[in-house]
């Protein structure tokens, strides 16, 4: 999974541990007990996990969309489409964080 192998990767290449199955089975079995223990200790957690989750991907919804149709069709520099696509994607963007 892509969290343990970015976790594992800093273990060994910043902090100098040894890659091996000690190393692998701590830092997962580590991780797993901490994300537990603050499930268990925010009752809500179920409830901030779904308006975090709707945050994190509203954007991707709506933001990258416009990115991607830019970066595909190219449109000339502040011609009529560009413009548009530019105000959708800062509308969409400005309603995220409200």
């Amino acid at each position: 999974m892509p969290v343990f192998d970015m976790m594992e990767t800093y273990l060994v290449k910043q902090l100098k541990f040894p890659p091996s199955f000690t190393l692998r089975f701590v830092a997962r079995t580590l991780f797993v007990a901490s994300t537990m223990i603050i499930g268990i200790c925010i009752p809500f957690f179920g409830s901030l996990l779904g308006f975090l989750g709707g945050f994190a991907f509203a954007p991707t919804s709506y933001f990258l969309p416009c990115i991607i149709w830019l970066k595909i069709y190219k449109p000339e520099r502040f011609s009529l489409s560009w413009i548009i696509n530019w105000k959708c994607n800062s509308s969409h963007h400005g309603k995220d964080f409200l």
